[in-house]
């Protein structure tokens, strides 16, 4: 059965990919390519165990995710520029992200995309900023400082949820109240997700103080 099931999902892929097929698509510049007709597409080149399927996207999600707009009309391609998860051209800055339809770029709001720019250090690859702002994941950081020294919290599993600028722990964006960053330490495998001198913590909620 996880064969056939293998098999199928194969052959889905396959016809996913060929229904236009790649020689029809020019490629533009970094993941963007073109059509026939002009049209600007997004390749999502998305692999997991047991498939890879090749989509080829003309929209993004804006806002709320509720509308879309096409590429064309958002992208201004001649100065797109690659900055790993993030990505800028003059008018935006965007993020990838990964859902249940593979991968989609969405715009940061707020972002400023003269300014922006991501960290050197490899560990902070989710992180960027501007003139203003840190961001983390692609939002904002409102708390944080744009050019604060940011250090994250390692976990023993999955990607990172606590980092701190070296005033105050957050916790994904939000600030962990109380929260000592000297001290401060992630714990896998307990009813608490981190501790440091003042107490216990589940995820931002100080669960019991010492």
């Amino acid at each position: 059965m996880k064969t056939i099931l293998l098999i199928f999902t194969i052959f889905i892929s396959t016809n996913i990919f060929s229904q236009k097929g790649e020689k029809n698509y020019k490629h533009i510049k970094h993941q963007f390519y073109t059509d026939e007709k002009g049209i600007l597409y997004f390749r999502d080149d998305y692999r997991d165990e047991t498939s890879h399927i090749i989509h080829y996207k003309a929209t993004m999600p804006l806002g709320n995710w509720e509308k879309h707009d096409s590429l064309k009309n958002v992208i201004d391609i001649k100065t797109y520029s690659d900055l790993g998860y993030y990505s800028k051209d003059t008018n935006h800055v965007y993020y990838f992200i990964s859902n249940s339809d593979g991968h989609t770029m969405r715009i940061v709001s707020g972002a400023d995309a003269k300014t922006f720019r991501t960290d050197k250090d490899k560990e902070l690859f989710y992180f960027g900023r501007d003139k203003s702002y840190l961001y983390n994941m692609g939002s904002k950081v409102d708390s944080c400082k744009p050019f604060a020294a940011i250090k994250i919290f390692k976990q023993e599993e999955g990607d990172y949820i606590y980092f701190t600028d070296g005033t105050r722990v957050y916790c994904y964006n939000e600030v962990v109240p109380g929260a000592d960053p000297a001290t401060f330490k992630t714990v896998y495998g307990k009813e608490w997700t981190a501790e440091d001198k003042n107490g216990w913590y589940y995820y931002i909620k100080k669960i019991q103080s010492k």
